[in-house]
C-alpha cells in the first residue's frame, strides 16, 4: 500500500489478503464445439479423443457423460442409430462402442456433459467425421438369375457406335468411382473362346462396334469382364462380371416370292368344286427371327381381279400359300388375268412388303354357238361383179361370230334351198358370196331374200340361221342419155356477156341430160364440154362444165353479125362413158323488156281460208298473169326457199302452165300451222319473173277456235322467251297467242283469251287479244333461267263454252346474260318499223329468219333460232330516215335459243336452252352473217352487213353490245370522272383568263389625264350618258292592254307608250309565247323575271305593282 503526505513524501507497506471459498464455480470446456476425424476401420474400443473440462473450485470432482447423439447419413439427414461411442465418466475419454462404416454413416454429432458435485454442467458439442478406407469390392448389381448381364444391340447399329458398359452393369464401389474394366474372355454360342472382331473394349467400360453386325450371322456374344477399383497399388480390389450382348434382329429383308413371275393356265368352266387350287406360292423371308419373318396376314390379290375370281389360301405357319379359283371362269368374258399378289411381314420397326405377279391364261372350251349380228343381215353387191367372182362386200363372216377361239370358233356356211338361192353361191368355209347369174342394177331383179345357216363343225351346237337380204348397187355401166344428140336454144341478139341461153323446151335442155345408172349421185355426175363449132361459132358461147347451161361469151356482139343460127358440138361424160351432142342456137331480135305481171298486185295477192276437208288433188286456187312481150310462155311455181315455202310446196301442187294450185298430201300433218305464207313465182322464157304472196289458213272442220302460229302444232304449244331486267324496252310483252274461228268472217276478232289454272302461272296475264304480259309488280319474282308453263283458253266471245286450250311455255333469262343489242344504221321510218306485218316479209321477220338459218349453221344446233324481243327507237329515227353512216337511233334486241324441241314439263332447265350473250354476239360478228347480204331496201330485204366491211354509208346492221353493257362514260365511275375533269378544266380556264387579264392590265398604258376644261367637260358628258341609260331602264315597263289583250311598253316618267313588237314588226298578244331573241324589247333584263315559258313573254301579269 502507498501513503503520501502533503509535502510529497510517501511510504509503502505489503498487505496479504486471504480469500476463503465460500461460492461454487461451474465447470467449463475450453470451447463449446469441437470436431474430430475417425477412420471407418478404427476398432471397437479405440480412443477417439479425451475431452476434459476445468473447474475453478479447489478439489472439484467432475463426471463426464454423453447427453445426446445425432447421426447424419450420406445425404445429410439425421437418423437414429445404436450407440456408437462410449465416454469414460471420470477421465472424459471418448471410445468407439460399435464398428464404424463410412458408407453407412459419415458424421456423428455428440453433446457431452461435464457435471461437478454441485450439479453445475458444462457442455461440449463434438462432431465426429468418419473417414473412408478402401474396404469394399466393386459389384455388378444388374443381372439375371445366373448373374449374367444382358445388353440388346440392334443389328443395324452403325460401325463405331458405342455402348457404356457401366450403364448396363450398374457397377458399384462405395469406396471409389475410379474403376477400370478389362475383357478377360469372349465366347461364341457354343462356349468356345473366340477373338471378337465385332466389338472393341475400352478401359473406361465403353464397348465399341467395330464391324457390321448381322443377326443372321451371329446373334449373341458372351464376355467376362474384370473390374478393378481405383485404390493405390497393393490395396486394389477386383471383381468379375459376365456380359451377354444380344443382337436384335431388324426387319431388313422383305418377303420374297419364288419365282416373282408365275404362270398358270386354267380351263374355263372346269367341273370342279369351288374353290379349287391352281398354283402353289412359295414365299420366304431372310430375316431369321420368327417375329420378323412371319407374315402379318394372308397374302392378298391387290390388282387384276376386280370381280373376285381368285383367292389366296394362306398357311402362315409354313409360309406356303395356294392360288385358288373362287368362281367359275369364262374365257369369253376375260381370257387373261394379271394378278398382283402382296405379302407383308410383321417386322419392326416397319413392315416390309413383297409382290409377285401371276399370269393366268384361261383356256377355251367349245361352249358358245355361232351368233349372227341380228335376225336379218343386209349385204350390198355392186352390179359390176362377174359370175363366180368373190364379192368382198358380201363376206358373211363379218356378220357372224363364235365367242370361242381356235378350232372351237370355226364356222361353216350353208345356203338353204329356195327359189332365189339359185342366183347365188356361198363358200362353205369363208362365207364369201359370188353371183351365179349376171347382175344388172337397171333390171327389175335388184334384191334377193335368202336363208343362210352358220354351222359349228364339231356338232356341239345346232346351226344358227339368219335371213339374208342382198341388195344390188349401181356401177357406172351406162353412158349419158342424149337421145339423138340434138339440142336447140335461142338467145336475144342484144344479149350481154354471161347471159344464159334459153332452151326451146325441156327436151332441148342439155342441162336435163341424165345417166341411165340408177345411182345418179355416184355415177350420174356429168360434165359437159364443147369441142368446136361451125366456123368460129364456138367463139361466141361457152358451156358450164358442171351444169350444162350455155352462156354468151361476147357483149352484144351477136347483134352486129348477120348470122341468126349457130352450130356447136361437144360431149357429155360421166367419167366412164362419153356421149356427143350437137347444138343449134337461134339468135332472135325481139327484146324481152317486160316482166310478167300477176293480175292482182302485191304485196298480198290474196288470203285464203280452207279446211282440212280438201282431198288430195282438189282444186284450191287459180292465178292470173300477163306479159307484154310478144314472145313468152309463162310458168308458175311455188318458191320453196321463201317463208313457209318448203312446207307449202309439199302441201300444194302448182300446175305450171294452167296457173292452178291443187291440194297435196294430208293437211292433218300441219294442223294449226297457220297461216301459211306462199310465194308464187311466174317466169317467162327469158327468165324474167314476178312474185306474189298468198296466205293460206288451214283449219279443222269444227266449231272450236283453232290456235295458229304455234311452236308445236300437235301439242298446241307456244314457246316464248322473256328476258328479265331489260330496262331499255319500255313496253315489253311476253308474246302473243292467236286463234281463229272458222265460222267467222271477222278474221278472229270474235275470239277472246283467258288464263287457266292461274295458280300454276301467277306471274303472267293475257289480254283479250292474246297478248301475254308480266303482271305488274311480279317481274322481280321471276327466276332467271327458269321455265313457266301457263295454260290459255281461246273462246268465242258470244259463247265462252265454245273454247280450245293451248299451253304456253315461257323461258326466262337475265337480259345481261342472253340478250344482244343490234344497232340499225339508216333505219326505215319509225312508222314502217313498228307497223310491219309478217305477210309483207318486212324487216323484223326477215331478220329472224335469216339470223336463225345462219345461227343453225354456225352453232351446230339444227333447231336453233333467233327471236326479236323488242325494238328501241329514239326521236330522230321517228322523224325520218337519215342519210349517211353514223350512230343510229334504232336498236333491235334479240335472244338466241338452241332448241325449240323442249315441249313438256319434264324438260331440263331453260338455262341450257339459251345462247349466252357473249356466244351469240360472237356468232353475229362472224363473216358468215355478212358474206351474202345486201343493202336494206323498201321491199323489206334485211341486211346483215358488218359496218367494217362496207365502204359506203349504206343501211347496216352492226352489233353494238349486249343489253345492259353500258359504255364506260355511262357508268357511275365514268360520269364522276368526266365531271371532275370538266370542273378541273373550267377552273384552269378561269385561272388562265384571270392571268391574261392581269397581264393585259399591267401592260395597258395608263391614260394620262388631260389638264384643262376640256377634260372636265368630257368626264361630265360620260356621266350624263350613263345616268340617262340607267334612268331609261328603270322607268320603262310593260303592261297588257285590257281591250286588245296586246302587250305595250310605257315610261313611268314621260308616260310615253308603244306596242311591244317582234323584230319583224308583228304585235305580241299576251297569250302567245315568243322567243325573247325575236322581240324588240327595250328592257330585256326585266322580261327574264316575268312568268311564261319563254323568258316571260305571254301569259304574264303586269310588272307594275299599281296596275
Amino acid at each position: 500500500m502507498l501513503a503520501t503526505d502533503g509535502g510529497g513524501l510517501a511510504s509503502t507497506a505489503l498487505v496479504t489478503v486471504h480469500v476463503t471459498d465460500d461460492v461454487n464455480s461451474p465447470p467449463t470446456f475450453g470451447s463449446t464445439t469441437d470436431s474430430v476425424a475417425v477412420s471407418e476401420d478404427r476398432p471397437v474400443g479405440s480412443v477417439v479423443g479425451v475431452f476434459v473440462a476445468t473447474d475453478a473450485d479447489v478439489g472439484a470432482v467432475l463426471n463426464y457423460t454423453i447427453d445426446s447423439v445425432t447421426v447424419l447419413d450420406p445425404a445429410g439427414s439425421a437418423v437414429p442409430v445404436k450407440p456408437q461411442f462410449y465416454m469414460h465418466p471420470s477421465t472424459g475419454s471418448l471410445y468407439t462402442a460399435a464398428p464404424l462404416d463410412y458408407e453407412a454413416f459419415r458424421q456423428f454429432q455428440l453433446v457431452m456433459n461435464a457435471t461437478d458435485e454441485f450439479g453445475e454442467v458444462a457442455q461440449l458439442t463434438l462432431t465426429v467425421n468418419v473417414t473412408d478406407v478402401n474396404d469394399n469390392v466393386a459389384r455388378c448389381t444388374q443381372g439375371d438369375a445366373n448373374g449374367v448381364i444382358k445388353i440388346a444391340i440392334p443389328e443395324d447399329t452403325a460401325v463405331a457406335s458405342t455402348y457404356q458398359l457401366t450403364d448396363a452393369l450398374r457397377v458399384s464401389d462405395v469406396d471409389s468411382s475410379a474403376l477400370s474394366y478389362t475383357l478377360l474372355s469372349s465366347t461364341s454360342l457354343d462356349g468356345a473362346l473366340v477373338t471378337n472382331p465385332d466389338f472393341g473394349f475400352l478401359s473406361d467400360g465403353t464397348i465399341v462396334v467395330t464391324n457390321v453386325l448381322d443377326y443372321e450371322r451371329q446373334s449373341k456374344y458372351v464376355m467376362t469382364v474384370q473390374i478393378v477399383d481405383g485404390a493405390a497399388a497393393g490395396a486394389q480390389l477386383t471383381t468379375t462380371c459376365v456380359v451377354q450382348l444380344d443382337i436384335v434382329d431388324v426387319n431388313e429383308h422383305a418377303p420374297v416370292f419364288h419365282p416373282v413371275h408365275m404362270f398358270v393356265s386354267v380351263t374355263e368352266n372346269a367341273s370342279l368344286s369351288l374353290p379349287y387350287p391352281v398354283l402353289a406360292l412359295n414365299i420366304t423371308d431372310f430375316d431369321r427371327s420368327a417375329a420378323q419373318a412371319t407374315l402379318a396376314g394372308d397374302p392378298r390379290i391387290v390388282q387384276g381381279d376386280v370381280h373376285g375370281r381368285f383367292i389366296v389360301q394362306p398357311d402362315i405357319a409354313t409360309l406356303q400359300h395356294t392360288l385358288m379359283v373362287n368362281t367359275t371362269l369364262d374365257r369369253e368374258e376375260q381370257d387373261f388375268y394379271v394378278l398382283l399378289v402382296e405379302a407383308v411381314d410383321t417386322g419392326v420397326p416397319s413392315a416390309n412388303t413383297a409382290t409377285g405377279t401371276i399370269y393366268v391364261t384361261v383356256l377355251d372350251q367349245n361352249d358358245n354357238p355361232p351368233v349372227w349380228t341380228g335376225t336379218d343381215v343386209t349385204v350390198y353387191v355392186n352390179e359390176c361383179h362377174e359370175i363366180g367372182e368373190p364379192i368382198r362386200t358380201a363376206d358373211l363372216s363379218q356378220f357372224v361370230s363364235d365367242a370361242d377361239v381356235g378350232e372351237n370358233a370355226l364356222i361353216e356356211f350353208e345356203l338353204i334351198g329356195g327359189a332365189q338361192s339359185q342366183y347365188w353361191n356361198i363358200d362353205r368355209e369363208t362365207g364369201m358370196m359370188s353371183a351365179a347369174i349376171g347382175l344388172d342394177r337397171e333390171s327389175p331383179l335388184v334384191s334377193w331374200t335368202l336363208t343362210v345357216d352358220a354351222v359349228d363343225p364339231s356338232g356341239v351346237h345346232p346351226p344358227a340361221g339368219v335371213t339374208l337380204h342382198v341388195l344390188l348397187t349401181d356401177c357406172n355401166d351406162n353412158p349419158p342419155e342424149v337421145g339423138r344428140g340434138l339440142f336447140r336454144y335461142f338467145i336475144n341478139a342484144t344479149a350481154a356477156r354471161d347471159v344464159q341461153l334459153t332452151p326451146r323446151s325441156n327436151a332441148n335442155d342439155l342441162s336435163l341430160v341424165t345417166d341411165a345408172d340408177v345411182d345418179q349421185a355416184l355415177h350420174g355426175d356429168l360434165s359437159f364440154f364443147l369441142t368446136g363449132g361451125r366456123g368460129n361459132d364456138s367463139d361466141f358461147f361457152y358451156i358450164d362444165q358442171s351444169t350444162g347451161n350455155l352462156y354468151t361469151k361476147t357483149d352484144g356482139e351477136l347483134a352486129t353479125r348477120n348470122q341468126t343460127v349457130y352450130h356447136l358440138w361437144g360431149y357429155v361424160t360421166d367419167t366412164a362413158f362419153n356421149a356427143t351432142f350437137n347444138l343449134t342456137i337461134n339468135v332472135v331480135s325481139f327484146l324481152n323488156q317486160h316482166d310478167p305481171q300477176f293480175t292482182r298486185q302485191p304485196p298480198v295477192y290474196d288470203s285464203l281460208t280452207i279446211t282440212d276437208a280438201y282431198d288430195v288433188g282438189d282444186f284450191v286456187y287459180r292465178f292470173g298473169a300477163t306479159d307484154e312481150d310478144v314472145f313468152h310462155a309463162l310458168e308458175f311455181a311455188i318458191d320453196d326457199s321463201a317463208l313457209d315455202g318448203a312446207l307449202a310446196d309439199s302441201l300444194f301442187v302448182m300446175q305450171g302452165d294452167t296457173m292452178e294450185m291443187r291440194r297435196g298430201f294430208s293437211f292433218s300433218e300441219v294442223q294449226n300451222t297457220n297461216p301459211l305464207e306462199l310465194h308464187v313465182i311466174v317466169q317467162d322464157e327469158g327468165g324474167r319473173a314476178d312474185t306474189a304472196t298468198v296466205t293460206v289458213s288451214i283449219f279443222a272442220a269444227d266449231d272450236n277456235p283453232t290456235f295458229i302460229h304455234t311452236t308445236n302444232p300437235e301439242d298446241r304449244l307456244y314457246q316464248f322467251t322473256y328476258p328479265t331486267g331489260l330496262d331499255e324496252c319500255t313496253s315489253l310483252d311476253v308474246g302473243k297467242v292467236r286463234a281463229f274461228n272458222i265460222n267467222s268472217d271477222q278474221s278472229g276478232t270474235d275470239v277472246n283469251f283467258r288464263m287457266e289454272q292461274t295458280t300454276l302461272c301467277p306471274y303472267f296475264g293475257i289480254e283479250s287479244d292474246g297478248t301475254m304480259y308480266v303482271v305488274p309488280g311480279q317481274e322481280s319474282n321471276l327466276e332467271p333461267y327458269a321455265q313457266y308453263w301457263c295454260y290459255v283458253s281461246a273462246y268465242i266471245t258470244t259463247d265462252p263454252t265454245v273454247n280450245n286450250q293451248a299451253v304456253v311455255r315461257i323461258d326466262t333469262c337475265p337480259a345481261e346474260h342472253c340478250v344482244v343489242r343490234l344497232q340499225v344504221d339508216n333505219p326505215p321510218t319509225y312508222d314502217d318499223l313498228t307497223q310491219m306485218s309478217t305477210t309483207q316479209n318486212m324487216m323484223l321477220d326477215d331478220m329472224e329468219e335469216e339470223m336463225s338459218a345462219l345461227l343453225q349453221g354456225l352453232s351446230g344446233f339444227d333447231s336453233a333460232y333467233a327471236s326479236v324481243v323488242c325494238t328501241e327507237t329514239t326521236q330522230n329515227a321517228k322523224r325520218s330516215k337519215r342519210s349517211g353512216a353514223g350512230a343510229s337511233d334504232t336498236y333491235v334486241y334479240i335472244v338466241g335459243i338452241k332448241s325449240n324441241e323442249s315441249n313438256n314439263e319434264e324438260t331440263v332447265g331453260a338455262q341450257q336452252n339459251f345462247f349466252l350473250a357473249e356466244e351469240l354476239e360472237s356468232y353475229v360478228n362472224r363473216p358468215a352473217f355478212t358474206a351474202d347480204s345486201t343493202e336494206f331496201s323498201e321491199t323489206g330485204q334485211f341486211p346483215l352487213v358488218d359496218q367494217s366491211q362496207s365502204g359506203e354509208p349504206a343501211e347496216l346492221i352492226v352489233v353494238s353490245s349486249s343489253t345492259n353493257k353500258k359504255r364506260w362514260i355511262e357508268t357511275a365511275a365514268g360520269i364522276i370522272t368526266v365531271t371532275l375533269i370538266g370542273v378541273l378544266a373550267l377552273l384552269l380556264m378561269c385561272a388562265a383568263v384571270a392571268a391574261a387579264l392581269f397581264l393585259f392590265a399591267k401592260r395597258r398604258p395608263v391614260e394620262q389625264p388631260i389638264e384643262g376644261p376640256d377634260m372636265e367637260a368630257r368626264e361630265n358628258w360620260k356621266k350624263a350618258i350613263r345616268k340617262a341609260i340607267l334612268m331609261s331602264r328603270l322607268t320603262n315597263s310593260k303592261a297588257i292592254d285590257p281591250v286588245s289583250g296586246r302587250v305595250y311598253v310605257y315610261n313611268k316618267l314621260t308616260k310615253a307608250t308603244r306596242w311591244l313588237k317582234t323584230k319583224d314588226g308583228s304585235l305580241i298578244p299576251s297569250n302567245q309565247e315568243v322567243n325573247p331573241l325575236e322581240v324588240d324589247d327595250p328592257n330585256p333584263a326585266k322580261a327574264e323575271s316575268g312568268p311564261g315559258l319563254s323568258r316571260g313573254y305571254g301569259n304574264f301579269a303586269d310588272e307594275d305593282d299599281d296596275q
